[in-house]
């Protein structure tokens, strides 16, 4: 479906995820054509719209009659603003929809079954993978959920100190005794952590396909219009605007003075009867 039409589909809503692992999450999918949730409090704004049917995966529907903006915290500095998310009564789970995201300018950093990761000048989206399903946990403050923290591993500790070094060489480093005050339990180096400023930074941007645009060969096969005016003073006929008709394919050019811009397309109606009679091409 098209973004501008009444009907969406909803994908992730028919997951067997418990309710009780996700309910503050937003799930990343890749085929609603909307953001949706069913929990009126996390608008900021909300507004009464033509009621609109969204399918849902087992071809069942539900309708929207409510759409507002909805600021989602992912960090301590930034938020995502949906504004024009829609209001799905009794909907259990809140969907964010990829190709929005996309649209909005936001690029794929990284793509895999661990987590995917969204990128937008500052803002970073980390979507991680929970029983099949890419989810966006709200930052703490908004949740007020900021009750107890884990403890940074050793390992990880040491990786932020050296400048993110890589894990193997600090590894190495404890085993060997080469790095003074580097102590490092079996333990710690028995486990395997990821950074996720390391994944970011390595992360290529994907590259676009290396295409010329197309143009035109022949004439009258694609003809621009530039209009221009009013002119200031007029011209001695009273001409205060103008006309230039450019052929791309043979870069010709035909200036036309006009009094008004209501003469404009009976120009053009005269130009193109003209041009057609002149050449064996039509435009």
């Amino acid at each position: 479906h098209d973004d501008d039409d009444d009907e969406g589909f909803i994908l992730a809503t028919l997951g067997d995820v418990p309710l009780s692992d996700i309910e503050d999450a937003w799930i990343l999918d890749s085929a609603c054509t909307a953001d949706v949730t069913g929990n009126k409090a996390l608008f900021t704004k909300l507004a009464r719209t033509q009621p609109s049917t969204m399918q849902l995966a087992d071809n069942s529907t539900v309708q929207s009659m409510h759409v507002g903006l909805l600021s989602i915290q992912v960090d301590k500095g930034h938020s995502l603003d949906r504004p024009n998310a829609k209001f799905v009564p009794n909907l259990k789970k809140n969907l964010i929809a990829l190709r929005l995201l996309l649209k909005d300018g936001f690029e794929i950093a990284k793509w895999d079954i661990d987590a995917a990761i969204l990128i937008r000048d500052t803002c970073v989206l980390r979507f991680t993978r929970h029983r099949g399903l890419y989810i966006l946990r709200p930052y703490a403050d908004q949740i007020n959920s900021c009750l107890v923290r884990q403890a940074t591993p050793k390992l990880v500790q040491w990786h932020m100190r050296l400048a993110h070094l890589n894990f193997g060489a600090i590894k190495q480093a404890a085993r060997d005794g080469v790095m003074e005050g580097l102590h490092l339990t079996k333990s710690d180096l028995a486990q395997d952590y990821s950074c996720e400023v390391c994944e970011v930074a390595k992360a290529r941007r994907m590259s676009y396909k290396n295409t010329k645009p197309y143009r035109a060969h022949v004439p009258l096969e694609r003809v621009h219009i530039d209009k221009g005016g009013p002119i200031t003073p007029p011209t001695f006929g009273g001409k205060r605007h103008y006309e230039l008709y450019v052929d791309e394919g043979s870069r010709f050019k035909w200036l036309f003075l006009l009094t008004s811009k209501s003469e404009s397309f009976d120009n053009f109606k005269k130009f193109h009867v003209t041009v057609e009679r002149q050449h064996d091409y039509k435009l």
